[in-house]
């Protein structure tokens, strides 16, 4: 019984749905959904917009390895936002 091409891409993509589909069932009724937490009443965004300074990092991460880290936010258009990390490796 020989096969074509058209029908092994037929089959990788009958299996790849199936796998897709399965995932996302098992997403949404196992895994569940982010909580959403509160909104914070009166809070006023400008208030931290700008630039923000680490001043203790309690426990060393492996993405985290320069000094000096900040932050920067910035309002975008559409209530959106834009953040700036940024780092320095002060021993280079």
């Amino acid at each position: 019984m020989a096969c074509t091409k058209d029908k092994a891409v037929l089959i990788w993509t009958v299996i790849t749905a199936i796998l897709w589909s399965a995932f996302l069932a098992l997403r949404v009724t196992i895994g569940g959904t982010c909580p959403a937490p509160d909104l914070q009443e009166d809070f006023d965004r400008e208030r931290y917009l700008g630039r923000w300074y680490e001043m203790f990092r309690h426990v060393d991460v492996p993405y985290e390895v320069g000094d000096c880290a900040t932050a920067t936010y910035s309002e975008l258009s559409l209530n959106r936002f834009e953040i700036d990390n940024k780092e320095w490796l002060l021993d280079e």
